[in-house]
């Protein structure tokens, strides 16, 4: 006698738990990961703030730079420098994060 399938010889009450059980799961996992791009997005969020912060930065810093009269300056010249180079390195531990986190959300997204 050939031997029936597992579904052929379990109960209603068991497929019904068992279906219970499986959508409870599908839901942790939905959760799972709804949480976790919700912190990626926070996290992308306070990153973008800061590379915009850090860009202005630059931006104002190498406008002043090329100034003459501030060029005129040496003490603020090596000032507006410190400050550029700051930012500058910065901003390149900033950016390969940021792209690491769009790349994590795109792949949850894509889910």
């Amino acid at each position: 006698v050939p031997a029936l399938p597992d579904s052929a010889d379990e109960s209603p009450a068991r497929r019904v738990a068992r279906g219970k059980e499986d959508r409870r799961q599908e839901a942790e996992e939905r959760n799972r990961r709804s949480r976790a791009r919700k912190d990626l997005q926070q996290e992308l969020r306070g990153l973008e703030l800061e590379i915009v912060e850090l860009e202005a930065v630059k931006a104002r810093d190498q406008s002043q730079l090329c100034d003459p009269e501030i060029l005129k300056d040496s003490p603020r010249v090596q000032e507006l420098m410190k400050e550029l180079n700051g930012a500058e390195l910065r901003l390149k531990t900033l950016l390969p994060r940021w792209e690491k986190l769009m790349q994590g959300l795109e792949e949850l997204e894509a889910k």
